[in-house]
């Protein structure tokens, strides 16, 4: 039993110093991983920031061209958006009489043009 515990008494003193390299190369990792997280949460922020800001100068500029054209916005969701509709009608059914039309020719071409 004396012989074991001096056998595992050498092992143990073998695996020491590898202990030691491990623990070292694990620690460097560890300082090597925090630096780039560091890092890159530094730049990260530094791009929220910026698209943050940006966002808020463009919030600003919209809000400035609602405000400059609010009366011609308004005169055209009253008239403008009846007159398209109308429009768009119209188109429809224009499209709707040449639709007919080309029915008509393709079904009797002679017949349609004399």
């Amino acid at each position: 039993m004396l012989a074991d515990s001096a056998g595992a008494m050498h092992d143990i003193r073998e695996l020491v110093p590898d202990l030691r390299k491990l623990s070292r190369s694990l620690v460097h990792v560890a300082d090597s991983g925090r630096a780039m997280l560091d890092g890159d949460a530094t730049i990260t922020l530094r791009q929220l920031r910026a698209a943050s800001a940006q966002f808020a100068r463009a919030a600003d500029e919209l809000s400035g061209i609602l405000a400059e054209n609010r009366a011609p916005l308004r005169e055209f969701s009253v008239r403008g958006l009846a007159e398209l509709t109308v429009a768009v009608d119209d188109l429809q059914t224009f499209l709707n009489t040449l639709n007919r039309i080309g029915l008509n020719l393709e079904h009797d071409p002679a017949g349609y043009l004399l």
